[in-house]
């Protein structure tokens, strides 16, 4: 049998389709190879002349960093990982219940308080009240201060305020007429149907929190 051959509208589809994930794995490859090249090259050709995907000036001492500190090292990793860990099951916890409260028809003034929520996402504080606070609070020198001021995202609780809003009500009336309780009805009901929006919400704060360096420059000196 012959092929049938592909009309011209989908052979020009396919090959811009193609060329765009293309493009998009070159440009998610590359920094990987970059990170790479840049472990093998010196730090005084890194610092005269940036990274490059090609390596400069061969060395291993990054290596020879890593295997003679290995205790460092890995309590360094172990850090990041209990803030990872930790801080994402609890702002998980706090922002879905947040988000569940927020979306309550019943709820008195609750476009008026998912304003204010909404507000903060356009206007801060600053860094120095911010800073005051956190210090004020004892949290300085503390693993503490990495894991609580990003454990409570106003973004993420509309997000999940917003997808919970779609949940028919009639689901919890029914839950209600039968006894059911808020808690009960927000454990057995709203979290099981709310499962996209936790684990997108739980991946941003998961890679907010592995990626994040700048708390431990402000609030941790001691390096113990």
């Amino acid at each position: 049998m012959h092929k049938k051959k592909m009309e011209p509208e989908r052979l020009v589809f396919n090959l811009i389709a193609y060329g765009v994930v293309v493009v998009l794995t070159l440009a998610s490859i590359l920094p990987f190879l970059m990170i790479i090249s840049g472990s093998l090259s010196s730090t005084q050709s890194i610092m005269k002349n940036g990274y490059s995907l090609w390596v400069q000036d061969f060395t291993l001492d990054a290596y020879r960093m890593v295997f003679r500190f290995p205790q460092e090292v890995g309590r360094s990793y172990l850090v990041s990982i209990f803030v990872t860990a930790v801080g994402t099951v609890l702002g998980l916890f706090i922002m879905t219940m947040a988000g569940y409260v927020l979306q309550r028809r019943d709820l008195r003034y609750s476009g008026q308080i998912a304003f204010f929520f909404y507000f903060t996402t356009l206007f801060s504080g600053g860094l120095v009240p911010w800073y005051m606070l956190i210090s004020k609070m004892g949290l300085k020198e503390s693993v503490w201060s990495l894991v609580f001021p990003m454990m409570c995202s106003p973004f993420n609780i509309l997000l999940i305020r917003n997808f919970m809003k779609q949940i028919p009500e009639s689901l919890t009336e029914s839950a209600r007429i039968d006894g059911a309780g808020d808690f009960y009805i927000f454990r057995k009901i709203i979290v099981p149907l709310s499962k996209p929006i936790l684990a997108t919400v739980g991946l941003f704060l998961a890679l907010a929190y592995w990626n994040n360096w700048y708390l431990a420059s402000l609030f941790i000196n001691d390096v113990n």
